[in-house]
């Protein structure tokens, strides 16, 4: 790796113990918390930078292959001779591709309705929610969403602009990375952000005091490895008054502290699979297009010869031709078409195997019959792919509620709210069926209180229904009561 030396490029990613001043940072919990953490060390700070750049440098190659197979530009990774010699550079990059759809299938159920407020001033949802609108992340955020299923890593940034504005800005994995604290792990010590520029790389680093600004020149401004970070030189500091790493990781089926897993990583080598049978198929049918004829007897003697002396067949192929000789023992025939089904069968058992790897529906992946399933029949094929995008929901879900209160915050530093993030329902259950298993829970005297909230409103906005609810019911019964005929005038 340019700018390292073969020791660190062989170390293990594990950051110096740096021991400094207590600085509030992030506890994971949108709470600020005293961690002891310093740059004070400039050694230890360009080896830690330059180990995290190294890790970042060799994600950087599966992020890439990742994004690849997404687009669908596939390696023919099994194209035989024959494929070569039948199709030449007709098919240079080919792919039945499934990772998009897989991809998209998870990504594209993950969609945030709205944030309710658990604990705190229930107006605060109203205030979350004109941040969300207002940095458009009905769309950004399945950006992230689908960045982070995609890689397996996704960031976002908050920060507040010149008019006091809190601004969202989703980044993608290949040019971040964050440092987690070894005894807090849910803890993010400081973070970065690298990227080449024309022929200048430049490199925020964003530490819970400051944010440095870094840009490095190279003479080969070709080059897409990262510089060593004693290349770079310090630009501009900018004082971070939230005294907090403002940078949010979004990790897909990730360990404590550490960097996700893409949702394709295991499926690469099965669509190389399924690429292979697609080829074959193509190349038997390529083959097999026009009929194959033979003669069995033929004198080829009579016939004329090429240059080399080898005889040329005085047969023309054609639907208006006739083919005729004179002797009685020539006999012609035809070979038998190949049977492509069971290119088919294999496909299809390898897409179910995809579906099986990824849980995901197999509907996903290949129309199966014209009759669509009933909604029972799909919510037992949809059992395991929904636990899944629970388990998703969860993750993401709790880093969604983080960052939103921290942008809460920093836009008005006297409110305090715990968010609670609701996400669009995804079960294959009718609104009509819902509202009917609410009904038999409430006949069996479940309270409406934790009905309101098993329909997605947090715990403080269902008190408040409630509350309102009752107000309401008191209003109608003293209505009722003033319409009553007074008992005196009726004697």
């Amino acid at each position: 790796m340019d700018g390292l030396n073969s020791e660190q490029q062989n170390t293990v990613l594990q950051i110096p113990t740096i021991a400094a001043n207590n600085v509030s940072v992030s506890s994971g919990s949108g709470e600020l918390s005293d961690v002891r953490f310093d740059f004070s060390d400039e050694k230890v700070k360009a080896d830690s930078i330059d180990l995290s750049l190294l890790g970042l440098a060799n994600r950087q190659r599966k992020y890439s292959l990742y994004e690849r197979y997404y687009r669908g530009n596939h390696l023919l990774q099994f194209a035989t001779e024959k494929f070569e010699n039948a199709f030449g550079g007709l098919f240079t990059a080919f792919s039945d591709n499934l990772m998009k759809p897989v991809v998209n299938g998870i990504s594209d159920n993950l969609r945030v309705e709205n944030f309710t407020v658990e604990s705190g001033e229930s107006a605060m949802s109203e205030k979350v929610w004109q941040i969300w609108q207002a940095n458009y992340m009905e769309q950004r955020s399945m950006q992230v969403h689908r960045e982070a299923v995609k890689t397996g890593d996704a960031y976002v940034f908050v920060w507040k602009n010149d008019n006091g504005e809190v601004i969202l800005y989703p980044n993608k994995a290949n040019v971040c990375t964050v440092c987690y604290d070894e005894e807090m792990p849910n803890v993010i010590l400081w973070a970065l952000k690298v990227w080449k520029s024309g022929k200048v790389w430049r490199l925020n680093l964003f530490l819970p005091d400051r944010v440095e600004k870094y840009t490095a020149s190279r003479n080969d401004d070709t080059s897409s490895t990262i510089p060593k970070f004693a290349s770079f030189n310090l630009i501009e500091t900018m004082d971070n008054p939230f005294k907090f790493v403002p940078v949010f990781h979004f990790s897909l089926d990730a360990d404590i502290g550490e960097f996700g897993q893409s949702e394709i990583d295991n499926l690469i080598p099965l669509n190389d699979a399924l690429n292979k049978q697609v080829l074959d198929m193509l190349v038997a049918s390529e083959f097999c297009a026009y009929p194959q004829r033979y003669a069995v007897g033929l004198e080829t003697d009579s016939f004329p010869k090429d240059a080399k002396g080898n005889p040329i067949s005085p047969f023309k192929l054609g639907v208006d031709g006739v083919w005729a000789v004179d002797s009685p023992d020539t006999k012609f025939g035809q070979f038998a078409t190949a049977n492509l089904d069971q290119y088919i069968h294999v496909q299809e058992s390898i897409r179910a195997e995809i579906a099986r790897v990824a849980s995901i529906p197999l509907h996903y992946l290949m129309l199966q019959s014209a009759t669509m399933a009933s909604g029972r029949a799909l919510q037992t094929a949809e059992r395991r792919f929904l636990a899944k995008m629970l388990g998703i929901q969860i993750s993401f879900g709790a880093k969604w509620a983080e960052l939103m209160t921290f942008a809460l915050k920093i836009s008005n530093q006297n409110v305090k709210a715990r968010l609670f993030t609701q996400w669009a329902d995804i079960s294959s259950v009718s609104e009509t069926e819902r509202l009917q298993t609410l009904q038999i829970k409430k006949s069996l005297g479940v309270p409406t209180s934790q009905l309101l909230i098993e329909s997605g409103y947090g715990a403080s906005d269902a008190a408040k229904l409630l509350a309102e609810s009752i107000r309401e019911e008191v209003s109608r019964q003293q209505t009722a009561d003033s319409s009553l005929p007074n008992v005196d005038e009726t004697n």
